[in-house]
């Protein structure tokens, strides 16, 4: 639900810590970012990513707040990187066995399918590109508004995010 309501990689879904989820100008918000033992696939890849107003509801943040220990900060406990520095191998191997047996037997649809829907549905909802570069962690090679433009604020981003609608089979 977290990459069909955020556009999130898969890695970066699985190595998040509990301190990755704050509030920014009262916007709860993934922090992406390559701290500690994290990896990102690029330096555009940091970002900060308004939580979707579904998984708030479906209890996400009660779920984080409620995951961190004295001995982990992880939001994932059971999950462990790989020999490669890798959190999401297994989660993704399991989900490509469940996807073909349970969804689709198409070979192009993979978890990753999931930032396409969320970068398709923004762009037919009118969504600027930049804004959807910026949640997806895309670079913006534009002078104006990527070399001298700051990045946009949590409100515009949640404005964004918000767009994110798959209708009633997927609402509360």
């Amino acid at each position: 639900m977290i990459a069909m309501f955020s556009g999130m990689r898969l890695d970066e879904i699985c190595q998040l810590h509990v301190e990755d989820i704050l509030e920014i100008d009262g916007i709860p918000c993934f922090d992406i970012n390559d701290r500690g033992e994290k990896k990102l696939k690029s330096r555009s890849s940091q970002r900060i990513i308004p939580v979707h107003p579904f998984l708030i509801q479906h209890g996400f943040l009660d779920y984080v707040g409620q995951a961190v220990t004295k001995d982990n900060q992880q939001v994932w406990k059971n999950l462990t990187k790989n020999k490669y520095g890798y959190w999401g191998k297994k989660l993704g191997n399991w989900y490509g066995r469940f996807n073909r047996k349970h969804i689709t037997a198409d070979p192009k649809k993979c978890f990753h399918s999931f930032r396409h829907t969320v970068a398709d549905t923004m762009k037919q909802t009118g969504v600027q590109e930049g804004i959807i570069g910026e949640i997806l962690g895309h670079s913006n090679e534009s002078i104006t508004t990527g070399r001298y433009g700051k990045k946009f604020r949590p409100a515009a981003l949640s404005e964004a995010i918000k767009m994110l609608d798959y209708g009633p089979e997927h609402g509360p």
